[in-house]
């Protein structure tokens, strides 16, 4: 019993590693170009020792006055170990709903397909 089997380091080291992947750049990048049809506007992204950790854009809405907001986040606290996209919906500046569309999880996204 407790007896590590062959190649338990390697699985150790494994798992130490896509748990402590994140995203870069380029990564999220391509998340939001698959969920944005078009050309988006960058309003703010910040980086740490990391790497990212916000990324917001934006895009027009249908409607004048409407806008929608994608933006990407990591956990900076450690508390959650949430990495992830979310979108705010804005009338006139004001925020209208949202939801969770991507979170990035064990080293892979996960996109909510749910409309």
């Amino acid at each position: 019993m407790g007896e590590k089997g062959p190649g338990h380091e390697e699985k150790q080291k494994n798992i130490e590693t896509a748990a402590e992947h994140l995203p870069n750049e380029a990564e999220v990048r391509e998340i939001f170009n698959k969920l944005i049809d078009g050309a988006f506007v960058e309003r703010r992204k910040i980086a740490d020792e990391k790497g990212l950790y916000l990324w917001e854009v934006e895009i027009p809405g249908k409607l004048s006055g409407e806008t929608t907001e994608y933006a990407y986040r990591r956990d900076l606290q450690g508390k959650t170990n949430y990495n992830g996209i979310t979108i705010t919906n804005f009338e006139d500046g004001m925020p209208v709903g949202g939801k969770n569309v991507a979170d990035f999880i064990d080293g892979k996204w996960i996109m909510d397909t749910k409309s």
